[in-house]
C-alpha cells in the first residue's frame, strides 16, 4: 500500500517502558492519500529502517483504509 500513504513527520524520543527503563523510539506520522486521515506508528530505534517502517505503516494503513470503506 506504499502508494496509498505518505510520511508527514518523524520525531525521536525516549519512551519509558513498563520495566522502568527508557528506550529510544521514533514516532513516524503518516497520512492516507485520498482521505487525509493521519495516524502514527512507534518504532524502536534499534528497528528503525526504511524497510521496517514501510512494513509497519503498510500494516496499519491497510487496516485503516479497510475500516474507512465500511
Amino acid at each position: 500500500m506504499a502508494n496509498g500513504w505518505r510520511v508527514v513527520n518523524q520525531r525521536q524520543y525516549e519512551e519509558l517502558t513498563s520495566a522502568g527503563t527508557f528506550v529510544s523510539t521514533v514516532e513516524v506520522t503518516f497520512e492516507l492519500n485520498g482521505s487525509g486521515t493521519v495516524a502514527s506508528v512507534k518504532i524502536p530505534q534499534r528497528l528503525y529502517s526504511e524497510e521496517y517502517v514501510r512494513a509497519e505503516i503498510d500494516r496499519v494503513a491497510s487496516t485503516m483504509a479497510a475500516v474507512e470503506n465500511l
